[in-house]
């Protein structure tokens, strides 16, 4: 960003520049753990965000950013890597002598 119009401190949003519901982003989360969504909604609140988007327009005009890998593809991905973590973590741990907490869905 050397000879940019970019201004410190200016907000960028970094995103894929598409719309995806809370329900939908739980299916595929969930779906790639291999388990069901089952979300309990609550009701209705005052302030509640109904619809939200990244805009990308300046992202792009700054970096030509563009996301080259699927929510999908990217979700399983960094599971993988954390499982990873875990694993080379759990294997330090051993080998120091300190205990480890593990989760209820295993990341």
């Amino acid at each position: 960003m050397a000879e940019s119009d970019y201004k410190p401190g200016e907000v960028i949003n970094l995103a894929a520049g598409f719309e995806i519901s809370i329900n939908n982003l739980g299916k595929l989360i969930y779906g790639i753990q291999g388990e069901e969504f089952n979300p309990i909604y609550a009701p209705e609140r005052l302030g509640d965000v109904k619809r939200h988007a990244a805009g990308v327009k300046r992202l792009k005009e700054l970096t030509e950013f563009e996301a080259k890998v699927s929510m999908e593809d990217g979700l399983v991905k960094t599971f993988a890597w954390y499982k990873e973590q875990k694993i080379e973590y759990q294997k330090l741990a051993k080998k120091l002598g300190i205990s480890t907490v593990v989760t209820a869905n295993g990341i």
